[in-house]
C-alpha cells in the first residue's frame, strides 16, 4: 500500500470499471457508460487537492502474459481509495477493489488509511460517503465505522416538457459568475464570499477550490440568484453542455423547480438532462418527475456519522464529490 499519485489515475479508472462491470454483470444490470478520460481527469484533480487521503494497493503480476511472452511481474493496481476533506467535513469519494482481490480485507485497510488520523490536522466533525444501494457489502463496511445510510439520492434523466417547470419569480434576478468576477471592481472576492456563505448555510463548509475546478476544468457555467433590489444572494447553480445540472445550492428550497428550469434553458445538450436529487429535496424531485424526467438506475445512499448537509435545497455535483 502506498500513497496515490496523479499518474495513477488512469490505472485507478481501470480498477473502477473492472469492479463496476463485475457487479453489474453479476446482478444482470446494464453496465454503466464509460468515460475514462473524464474519470481520469477527475481522479487526478482529487489526488492533487487531498494527496494525504488518496491511497492505492499494488499487487504483483499474475504470472501470465499474452502470446506466450515471458511471465508478467510488473506491479499493477489492485485497489484504490480517495477521500477529501472540506473544513470539518470528510467525504469518501472512491473505494474500489478489483474483483479478484475482493473479500481479502484490502477494502477495509484502504478505508482506514484514507480516514483522518490523529495529528492529521483539523479533525472532521462528520464522516460521509455515497454508496450505491445495490452494494450491501460496501454499505455494511461503512456502517461498521458509524457511516450509516441516512438518505436516498436519485439520478433523474430526461427532457422536461415545455412549460412544465415554473419560471423564476419576479423578485429573483440571475447573474453569471463571469459577469460578477470580471465585470465589477473587487468582483471575484465578492463572488467567492457570496458563494461561500451559501455553501456554509447548506453544506456547513466552503470550497473555493472545487468551484474553480468546476468552472475552469469542467467548463460548467455558474450562475448566482439574488434578490431583486437588495442583491442579497439566494443561491447558485451550475449547468454543463453535457446535460448535467449541478451543483445547485439554494437558501430557500422552494426555489428549486424554478432554478433548475432556468438552468435547463441556458444550455442545449446533445442528449438528455441529468440531475442528482436528494430524497429530501422534495420540491425539486417532485417537480422534475411531473415534468417528465425519470429515475435512472438504483438510488445512491448518502451515509454519514451524523446528520450533515441540509440537502432540502441542494443538488450535488456528483455522487463522488458533493
Amino acid at each position: 500500500m502506498r500513497r496515490m499519485r496523479p499518474a495513477d489515475a488512469s490505472a485507478a479508472a481501470d480498477v473502477f470499471y473492472a469492479a463496476q462491470d463485475e457487479l453489474y454483470d453479476r446482478l444482470h444490470q446494464p453496465r454503466i457508460p464509460r468515460n475514462e478520460a473524464s474519470l481520469t481527469a477527475f481522479l487526478e484533480r482529487l489526488v492533487r487537492s487531498d494527496p494525504e487521503r488518496a491511497w492505492v494497493v499494488e499487487s504483483e503480476g499474475d504470472g501470465t502474459a499474452p502470446d506466450g511472452a515471458a511471465a508478467a511481474s510488473d506491479a499493477r493496481l489492485a485497489a484504490f481509495g480517495v477521500a477529501v476533506q472540506r473544513e470539518a467535513f470528510w467525504f469518501l469519494s472512491f473505494l474500489f477493489v478489483r474483483p479478484k482481490e475482493q473479500g481479502t480485507g484490502v477494502g477495509r485497510r484502504l478505508l482506514e488509511r484514507c480516514m483522518p488520523g490523529e495529528g492529521a490536522g483539523e479533525q472532521p466533525a462528520i464522516l460521509a460517503t455515497c454508496v450505491e444501494s445495490l452494494q450491501p457489502v460496501s454499505t455494511g463496511l461503512y456502517a461498521s465505522y458509524g457511516i450509516v445510510p441516512r438518505m436516498p439520492m436519485f439520478a433523474l434523466v430526461g427532457e422536461p416538457r415545455p412549460g412544465s417547470l415554473p419560471a423564476l419569480p419576479p423578485s429573483v434576478r440571475i447573474r453569471s459568475f463571469e459577469s460578477i468576477a470580471e465585470g465589477e471592481i473587487d468582483g471575484h472576492r465578492r463572488l467567492v464570499e457570496a458563494v461561500g456563505s451559501i455553501d456554509h448555510a447548506r453544506l456547513g463548509y466552503a470550497r473555493p477550490g472545487d468551484h474553480r475546478a468546476w468552472r475552469v476544468d469542467d467548463g460548467r457555467q455558474g450562475f448566482i440568484y439574488v434578490a431583486r433590489g437588495s442583491g442579497e444572494p439566494l443561491g447558485y447553480g451550475y449547468v454543463q453542455t453535457s446535460g448535467r445540472v449541478g451543483p445547485v445550492a439554494l437558501l430557500d428550497p422552494a426555489l428549486g423547480p424554478a432554478v433548475v428550469g432556468d438552468l435547463m434553458q441556458r444550455a442545449r445538450p446533445a442528449g438528455a438532462w441529468l440531475a442528482l436529487v436528494p430524497g429530501v429535496a422534495d420540491h425539486t424531485l417532485l417537480a422534475l418527475l411531473r415534468a417528465g424526467l425519470r429515475f435512472d438506475g438504483t438510488p445512491a445512499l448518502f451515509c454519514s456519522t451524523r446528520d450533515g448537509p441540509r440537502f432540502e435545497g441542494y443538488l450535488p455535483a456528483s455522487f463522488a464529490l458533493l
